[in-house]
């Protein structure tokens, strides 16, 4: 089961700017329209917020999301006051970036959604999204769970509602123009400018103290850095073969003992890492860069594997390496 919440917290959609509004003069913009959402009177302009940290704000109750053609989704927040915001995202033309405006919604009723799912706001206790009363496994859980660890305490409840949402777990194109580039992803691609923008930037967070290493074990643990930061939108599976500059993407199936003999395209570390093979990850603070992790995974048969990055100069991208320890 996929989540386009959980998408909505740990994927580059939770990296868009919410607050953009265009004034009068074209091309000048403001960032204030998430003040209503949140009830915030500051008179100063504000410099934005993520729409990330809107929702996981103790003042919004409940996100509603649905499928939106598999690209942005569709969001209506809720906050504490019961009153609803839809979200709209903008291309603001002079610096090409993709953000967010917040519109009070008058009457909710005139809203369709045909399957929707709704995220509500607790700050008590975290569900696991099930299905037929299983935990669910593999994105939806691991992500959601990532992002309420780094979401200040903050916790969150799926309720899903109608139809549950199986929708891409990945923004389009136009999401390559956010953050940077934070790792927009379609398709299996990540976003070029990505080593020179997000995955290096300072948005990652990381939490684990210098030189200190933390153990996590089990997909609702894991650290909330490798699931919502860049780090885990890259691609694993590099290896450079004999003819340079010509990579193949197999490298992960040792980890997950997959025997298939057919190429594939490599997989996301983030999926990698909440795969139910995948028993432990140990984190490191890096010396040389931290804003890329030290990395080791083990399997369920207990092998250990060192999880170096690799820069693929040929296509611009910044992917993934495992070597068996």
């Amino acid at each position: 089961m996929t989540s386009i919440a959980a998408c909505v917290l740990t994927g580059p959609v939770g990296w868009v700017i919410l607050g953009a509004e265009e004034e009068q003069s074209p091309g000048v913009y403001t960032c204030d329209c998430w003040k209503p959402v949140l009830h915030d009177d500051s008179p100063e302009p504000s410099n934005e917020k993520l729409l990330r940290d809107v929702v996981l704000d103790p003042r919004v109750k409940q996100v509603t999301t649905s499928n939106n053609n598999g690209d942005l989704p569709n969001l209506i927040l809720k906050n504490v006051w019961g009153e609803q915001f839809r979200v709209e995202y903008v291309c603001l033309g002079s610096s090409n970036q993709l953000a967010a405006h917040a519109i009070k919604i008058v009457n909710i009723k005139r809203i369709l959604f045909v399957c929707f799912e709704t995220v509500v706001v607790t700050g008590a206790i975290v569900a696991i999204p099930a299905a037929n009363g299983v935990l669910a496994t593999g994105a939806a859980a691991g992500a959601i769970s990532g992002a309420v660890l780094s979401g200040n305490n903050a916790a969150i409840t799926t309720v899903p509602t109608v139809t549950t949402v199986a929708a891409a777990s990945a923004v389009g194109g136009a999401a390559s123009a956010m953050m940077g580039s934070v790792a927009a992803t379609k398709v299996g691609a990540v976003g070029t400018g990505v080593v020179q923008g997000a995955a290096v930037a300072s948005i990652t967070g990381f939490g684990t103290g210098a030189g200190v290493a933390s153990a996590i074990c089990g997909a609702a643990s894991l650290a909330p850095g490798m699931l919502t930061s860049p780090v885990g939108w890259c691609v694993l599976g590099a290896t450079e073969a004999e003819s340079s500059g010509v990579y193949t993407f197999d490298c992960w199936k040792q980890i997950l003992h997959d025997d298939s003999c057919e190429p594939s395209n490599g997989r996301f570390l983030r999926d990698v890492v909440i795969d139910p093979r995948i028993k432990q990850v140990t984190t490191a603070t890096n010396s040389n860069n931290a804003d890329l992790p030290n990395l080791v995974l083990k399997n369920i048969w207990d092998e250990h594997f060192r999880i170096e990055y690799v820069y693929l100069k040929s296509i611009n991208l910044l992917a993934a390496h495992a070597v068996k320890i």
